[in-house]
């Protein structure tokens, strides 16, 4: 399960990225690839919630995992009513945003390379 969501959010990653650089030109950012972001971040998040309960450690790192990424899905979500409200994120609400969910993913890899 973790392993999933480490791949999950890898993949959120990369298109978190793509959309940020994208934002930072001044270019349209693709509502497909800003939805299929969130989708690939969300559903990582619930698997790796799934994936520290099942494990039964209650492990520090996979709780801050789990606060850092839900603070992310904050920001994302933040970011989601701006663009609907047809109002450009800021590009440092942006980058708070992919700052809180890459270091959740080193603790989430941290974690995972802890039990392996």
């Amino acid at each position: 399960m973790l392993v999933a969501a480490i791949v999950l959010f890898g993949l959120a990653a990369l298109g978190g990225s793509t959309l940020a650089f994208m934002r930072a030109r001044d270019k349209s950012m693709p509502a497909p690839l800003s939805v299929g972001h969130g989708l690939l971040a969300a559903t990582g998040l619930v698997l790796l919630i799934v994936g520290v309960i099942e494990a039964g450690t209650a492990s520090l790192l996979g709780g801050v995992a789990v606060g850092g990424f839900a603070l992310a899905a904050l920001g994302g979500f933040g970011l989601l009513v701006l663009r609907l409200l047809g109002k450009p994120p800021s590009l440092a609400i942006i980058a708070g945003h992919a700052l809180v969910a890459t270091g959740s993913l080193a603790v989430l890899i941290a974690a995972y390379a802890a039990t392996t």
